[in-house]
């Protein structure tokens, strides 16, 4: 997309929601995370999902979801199979394009 910021803004509601559950917010920690996701849990401590989604820095978002336009998503896919990834399963978060062109856009070249 030309503009990531939607994509970056729904991207930081749902991981401010999952990582807001106990299980997976050990789970993160466990995997090390936790330096990346302090401030966000300690405003979801505090009871202030706002600032939590707010406090997610970019660099976050991006280990978690692949935005951008169609060749750095293409590239990023790519990193994610030569990692041992099988089976990519995509969402379309952006709802104002056709997501049947978004995946032909996406497709190996």
């Amino acid at each position: 997309s030309p503009d990531p910021e939607p994509a970056y803004k729904a991207a930081r509601h749902s991981i401010a929601a999952y990582l807001a559950v106990p299980a997976y917010r050990a789970h993160q920690e466990w995997l090390g995370q936790g330096e990346g996701l302090a401030g966000m849990w300690a405003h979801i401590d505090n009871g202030d999902m706002r600032a939590a989604r707010a406090s997610i820095p970019d660099a976050v978002v991006d280990r978690f979801y692949v935005i951008g336009g169609a060749e750095k998503c293409r590239d990023r896919i790519q990193e994610f199979l030569e990692a041992g990834l099988e089976t990519p399963v995509l969402t379309f978060v952006e709802g104002s394009r056709d997501p049947r062109e978004m995946a032909r856009q996406l497709a190996p070249r």
